[in-house]
């Protein structure tokens, strides 16, 4: 059993996003289980790019989906999702300490790449990130990220009953702030944080000649993939020598301490191989075309706006993410106060000032005088 696992076969019960099948020359081999696999894999590939800011936001999307399995309470337990981002069987790879096998490259095929799976880790070991409110909604898609201009605290969200409907209003809970449970209504506060959205929107030129410099550097990115191939196949020969002197020092060792430090450097060595055979495999050509890669990135920074107002309420949570660098204050009487930017906002719409600014409106042109001059005789 242990040979055929270092031969890169799975042999125990598979995952949710696998099921075993018969294939040629392999016997029984995992496969992808649809729509699990793809649910699953786009659950990952949205924890390591930041998209789930925290495992309960992770748990959250998978709850989202029906054909996940759960428990009876129609949760999906929390050491399951953690077992998830930590399964390296998802990048192709079996890790079975017991047996001492760690990164082997598996027969299957994965669901994620190998980089995707070392951003996750990097991500749980990193400091942990508080999960977007649980009742956060549609109807109240502010909620937690307004926060009162005169205090600072977060604003809440609630409805009060009138005498023929319903009305939504923000209020402002902090006890001792001046503003403190007066309601401001909810199409007000939105429709002021819908013409911000308007104003960050850059002209359509900065757009196209930012793209124009992706598509370069795009192309200079794909020049250099196989040099970038070629450096990686002679880095993975030094990895097997350190590899192989490792192993000898650990057989010849019986000091507790030395072997686990050996051990360590092992796996360290281990982790690396597997990303630079990634790369040492890495054809001619990217996986996905220039469009598809970056599309949706430059669609967003033309017109945040319009995925504001998608119906997805984790659409607008990627808004509030991608073009704020914190809360936004509020203030009934001013609105909107002293916005922290994100980057890309700022820098487009500081170089659309620079160049608004650098021809003023009357052109190159000298001034003449609006008195008609009459030329002397002499």
């Amino acid at each position: 059993m242990r040979a055929r696992m270092l031969a890169g076969y799975w042999l125990f019960s598979p995952a949710i996003e696998y099921r075993y099948e018969k294939v040629a020359g392999h016997g029984k081999l995992l496969v992808p289980d649809e729509p699990n696999a793809s649910t699953v894999a786009a659950a990952l590939e949205g924890y390591a790019t930041g998209r789930f800011q925290s495992i309960a936001e992770f748990k959250r999307f998978l709850e989202s989906h029906p054909a996940i399995p759960r428990q009876r309470n129609g949760a999906v337990h929390f050491d399951r999702v953690r077992r998830m981002l930590e399964r390296p069987l998802y990048a192709g790879y079996i890790t079975f300490e017991a047996w001492g096998i760690y990164l082997q490259p598996a027969q299957h095929k994965p669901l994620i790449s190998f980089e995707t799976w070392t951003r996750i880790q990097h991500r749980l070991k990193g400091r942990p990130t508080a999960p977007v409110r649980a009742d956060t909604s549609a109807e109240f898609p502010l909620r937690g990220f307004i926060a009162c201009a005169s205090c600072g605290n977060p604003m809440t969200a609630a409805k009060s009953t009138g005498r023929s409907r319903r009305y939504a209003y923000y209020h402002c809970y902090k006890r001792g702030c001046p503003e403190c449970r007066k309601s401001i209504p909810a199409a007000k506060i939105e429709g002021d944080f819908e013409a911000l959205l308007a104003d960050l929107q850059p002209a359509r030129q900065l757009v196209e000649m930012l793209e124009a410099m992706l598509r370069d550097l795009w192309d200079a990115r794909l020049a250099q993939s196989g040099e970038h191939a070629k450096q990686a196949r002679t880095e993975l020969a030094q990895i097997s020598k350190k590899t192989v002197k490792l192993m000898d020092r650990l057989i010849d060792t019986d000091s507790p301490e030395l072997i686990a430090a050996y051990e360590g450097q092992i796996k360290a060595l281990a982790e690396e191989k597997a990303r630079l055979t990634e790369i040492a495999a890495t054809k001619t050509g990217p996986k996905v075309s220039f469009d598809a890669c970056v599309r949706t990135a430059l669609d967003f920074l033309a017109n945040p706006l319009k995925l504001w107002r998608s119906e997805r309420a984790e659409d607008r949570r990627i808004v509030l993410r991608l073009a704020f660098g914190d809360r936004l204050s509020y203030c009934r009487h001013q609105g909107c106060s002293n916005p922290n930017i994100a980057f890309p906002f700022k820098a487009l719409g500081g170089f659309s000032t620079e160049r608004s600014c650098m021809v003023e409106p009357r052109g190159f042109e000298p001034l003449t005088s609006a008195v008609r001059l009459q030329r002397s005789p002499n």
